[in-house]
């Protein structure tokens, strides 16, 4: 099973984004070939299937390792590489003006509000929260070009409204 099956199982598991959900469908894959390889049917109520063929499970363990060591060898690459840009999160270059453009109305330079129910999560959603939170803030704060300008007046906006009679 390790030489024929495994293989073509988990080619490409580096890249694979596992949930527990994927998790517990591997171990079933597993489970499923021990199964075959013993020919013990699935319908039998059999638990004692690794004990019967002197095996752990490893193929779960196996993945992860795979996936840890491709990590490292990511981050031991020297000078500029995309994909150890893209594992320490790190994209150069600020975003293009026309993809700011798209988040914003062309009238009233507010963010758009995407449409939402109110008979479900509606205004909750981050999307809808985050725009509405956004368009409340005073027009100058909106309007800082860059990051620190508008961390800075956002910190000190934050600040001023529990604590309105201390001058900064």
């Amino acid at each position: 099973m390790k030489a024929l099956v495994w293989p073509i199982a988990t080619h490409g598991c580096e890249s694979w984004t596992f949930r527990k959900n994927e998790e517990t469908r591997l171990d079933a894959f597993e489970m499923n070939g021990l199964r075959k390889i013993l020919q013990v049917s699935w319908t039998a109520k059999k638990t004692n299937v690794l004990n019967k063929a002197g095996v752990k499970r490893k193929l779960l363990d196996t993945v992860k390792a795979r996936k840890l060591a491709y990590h490292g060898l990511t981050m031991r690459k020297q000078g500029s590489c995309l994909e150890k840009e893209i594992m320490q999160g790190k994209m150069s270059g600020a975003p293009q003006l026309n993809q700011l453009n798209r988040l914003r109305s062309s009238s009233s330079h507010q963010l758009l509000v995407p449409p939402f129910r109110l008979t479900t999560v509606g205004r909750r959603t981050f999307p809808v929260a985050a725009s509405l939170l956004c368009n409340s803030l005073p027009s100058d704060i909106q309007s800082s070009l860059s990051l620190p300008v508008f961390r800075q007046r956002l910190k000190t906006f934050l600040f001023r409204r529990p604590f309105p009679d201390i001058v900064l």
